[in-house]
């Protein structure tokens, strides 16, 4: 199938991403921080990633593209390591930080349902 990209540099940025949401195109490849606010791509349950960084907010953007209100399939998210590269190191960091974000919301969330209940 046919393939568009979405870089910084992409000109024709919104038809790109209009074809690709339409499934007239049916893979996109883009740049985690070109595509990480304001997009949803519901249409599409699968992501790959062949490149990482240290940037957990960029990463947790990315996955949310597909993970939102209106997705009805579950995501599928594959990580192309490298052996005896920094690959899997760098998703270690990037998992102990998913892991620290889910415990600090745990926190919060039982904190609230405490002074919600007290409240009540």
């Amino acid at each position: 199938g046919e393939v568009v990209t979405l870089y910084s540099e992409t000109a024709d940025r919104e038809e790109s991403i209009n074809r690709f949401k339409s499934g007239e195109v049916r893979y996109l490849i883009a740049h985690p921080r070109s595509a990480a606010h304001g997009l949803t791509f519901v249409n599409c349950s699968a992501m790959v990633f062949f490149s990482l960084d240290y940037s957990f907010e960029a990463h947790a953007q990315a996955r949310d593209r597909i993970h939102r209100i209106g997705q009805t399939a579950s995501c599928l998210y594959i990580y192309l390591l490298a052996q005896e590269s920094i690959d899997g190191e760098l998703l270690k960091v990037l998992q102990r930080k998913q892991s620290l974000q889910d415990m600090v919301y745990g926190l919060v969330r039982n904190k609230a349902k405490r002074k919600s209940s007290r409240n009540a």
